[in-house]
């Protein structure tokens, strides 16, 4: 996260739809972001995204155990003006 925030820092995620039982979270996401900072040796496009993820997260003893993170990272590099 720490990485996304720095090229991305006004990441902000707005929950669309959760799902949580005593050790599972899931949720529906959007994310907006503009890629202000280097972010994995991309350097800053100033381009904003606007994607939608799903994730889900294992939690026990009041911690994440697990996190998964499912988008469309072609959709990501599309906005960024990276690829057609």
């Amino acid at each position: 996260m720490r990485g996304v925030v720095a090229g991305f820092p006004d990441f902000h995620v707005s929950i669309i739809d959760l799902l949580a039982d005593d050790n599972r979270v899931m949720y529906e996401a959007k994310l907006t972001m503009t890629h202000e900072g280097e972010f994995e040796g991309i350097p800053p496009t100033g381009h904003e995204v606007e994607i939608q993820e799903m994730a889900h997260c294992y939690v026990a003893n009041g911690r994440i155990q697990e996190y998964r993170v499912y988008f469309d990272q072609q959709e990501v590099f599309e906005q960024l003006g990276l690829s057609e």
